[in-house]
């Protein structure tokens, strides 16, 4: 089990890249490139490097490192064999012991670190990952069921935000297209939203909203996806050129998805519960954060902010392009699975739900949010 073994992060991300090389191109490189003598005490990379060269003078037989993963089913990985997209290590390799480089300790009796300065932590005997920094508070959710060898997350609410995607008129109002699936996101997002002001978890809100500023800096690709007009009957719809004319519930003619418009605001029965807490920030992208100098970057920044939890339409379009770009930014990033929703079909959603799972962070649903608990000090 888990708990019982000791285990190994690899902490540069240049060492998965030698950790991966067959050993035979490890030889074929060592053979024709000079190698310049290093600093002592030896690096960890060093070290692993010149042992795996070693290997490959001494050893005849095929090269099989044996890596047990989280995910049991992957089995152990051979030389040449296409990693997969986490290296979740569960043996602890000798070297860890014997090579002081990095900074922080790593391999701790009851759990392993991820990260450097900005930790997380994976604890052995509850098999979740604890996002709290350190926080005395924490709220304890279920995630990634089905998905991952593991039970969830703890959470600091303190530091975490509700991150809500695109919840307007213009993509959710029967008035402009039926989006069934987005509708069926408002029961439990109202759930989830009232839970989170109870824990003082900060809301935020981030929408389509531009300006003609935007239209003429903005790229070709992102004009292209509004042009195509496949509601012709009604002369509005999903595929209606961004700042076109269209009607609001009123009948009155205002421009699609630009800020201040009624097709531009969020969805009657969310923004009723609206708070004067909550934030709200316009994107003029398939990703409100792809530019660390936007309002919303910088506004989590300095808010010192870490962890997202994401709700929204459409998933595998601005939802997963925010979640992508938070990733990349290195915030925390929870999906709430039933929280969100796409017009895509039920396998984009599914896709989605498994890169996020197994890539950029974690998945939750509103039911496991709703049961989660508060607990007070390290996690047992």
């Amino acid at each position: 089990s888990c708990a019982s073994r000791p285990w190994l992060t690899l902490r540069r991300p240049s060492l998965a890249v030698v950790f991966f090389l067959s050993l035979s191109s490890l030889a074929t490189l060592s053979s024709q490139l000079p190698i310049s003598p290093l600093p002592q005490p030896p690096t960890l990379l060093h070290t692993l490097t010149t042992r795996l060269e070693h290997a490959t003078h001494t050893s005849t037989s095929p090269t099989t490192f044996e890596i047990p993963f989280l995910d049991s089913s992957i089995g152990p990985l051979s030389a040449g064999y296409m990693a997969p997209s986490a290296i979740e290590v569960e043996e602890i390799n000798e070297l860890a012991h014997t090579i002081n480089d990095p900074p922080v300790e790593h391999n701790l009796e009851d759990h392993v670190a991820f990260g450097g300065d900005d930790q997380w932590f994976y604890h052995i005997p509850s098999r979740r990952f604890d996002l709290s920094r350190g926080s005395k508070r924490k709220l304890i959710i279920d995630a990634d069921d089905g998905i991952r060898n593991h039970r969830g997350v703890a959470i600091d609410p303190s530091s975490t935000v509700l991150v809500i995607i695109d919840m307007q008129n213009f993509f959710v109002h029967p008035m402009y297209h039926d989006h069934t699936s987005g509708i069926a996101t408002i029961e439990p997002l109202l759930k989830v939203i009232d839970k989170c002001k109870g824990l003082g978890i900060q809301r935020c809100w981030l929408n389509w909203g531009i300006s003609d500023y935007d239209l003429k800096v903005m790229p070709a690709a992102v004009t292209r996806g509004f042009n195509r007009n496949l509601a012709q009957d009604k002369g509005h719809g999903w595929h209606v050129g961004l700042g076109a004319n269209i009607k609001d519930d009123k009948g009155n003619t205002e421009r699609c998805l630009f800020s201040g418009t009624w097709n531009a605001d969020i969805y009657d029965p969310l923004k009723e519960v609206m708070t004067p807490e909550d934030v709200r920030f316009d994107k003029a992208r398939m990703s409100g954060m792809w530019n660390p100098d936007l309002p919303m970057n910088k506004w989590l920044r300095e808010s010192g902010k870490k962890t997202l939890l994401f709700a929204g339409v459409n998933t595998d379009q601005c939802l997963l392009g925010t979640v992508t770009d938070a990733y990349n930014w290195g915030w925390d990033c929870v999906l709430v699975g039933d929280c969100a929703a796409t017009m895509t079909g039920l396998n984009a959603q599914e896709v989605c739900d498994y890169n996020i799972a197994t890539n950029m962070g974690f998945v939750t649903d509103s039911k496991a949010f709703l049961e989660s608990e508060v607990v007070y000090g390290p996690l047992k």
